[in-house]
């Protein structure tokens, strides 16, 4: 069972934003890290729902078939977890990453984390929103600096 966390940003002012998402395995150490830009968004909501959609690809490239993806916005777990979202304006991207999350996974689950043990995944959707490389960045090996130490921090605690 690998533990993907998700983020995403919101820049208000320019109605754009940007994804984060790391794996990590059982004993916390990062798989993989990713992160992407989201070229319009409409809200905060768009840009944490896009980071689920995005990093659903990057775990079934990577051959991952159990999943527990993890959130600080307990609007999307709510979301994922029921249909009383699906008539609303995201409503097609929310089903579409359910479907999504049924066709990869074997076993998933989409928890709810506080922001402080998302720091990691806050620090890619900050990179991903300036991310102007045409295509998501992806690091198997060599996670950016920033996210390792953010990595660091959340094992050794406050």
């Amino acid at each position: 069972m690998i533990k993907i966390n998700i983020d995403g940003s919101f820049l208000t002012n320019l109605n754009t934003g940007g994804w984060g998402a790391i794996g990590r395995d059982h004993l916390g150490e990062p798989v993989f890290a990713a992160c992407g830009l989201v070229p319009v968004a409409a809200d905060a909501l768009q840009t944490e729902l896009m980071a689920l959609i995005e990093a659903i690809p990057v775990a079934e490239l990577l051959g991952i078939s159990r999943v527990i993806f993890c959130t600080d916005c307990s609007e999307l777990k709510k979301a994922i977890e029921t249909n009383s979202y699906d008539m609303s304006r995201l409503g097609p991207l929310f089903m579409q990453a359910k479907y999504l999350m049924r066709l990869a996974f074997s076993d998933y689950s989409v928890e709810f984390c506080p922001r402080a043990c998302n720091s990691p995944a806050h620090k890619l959707a900050m990179l991903g929103g300036v991310w102007n490389q045409g295509s998501p960045g992806l690091w198997i090996h060599d996670i950016p600096p920033d996210v390792m130490n953010s990595v660091a921090k959340e094992s050794v605690g406050p």
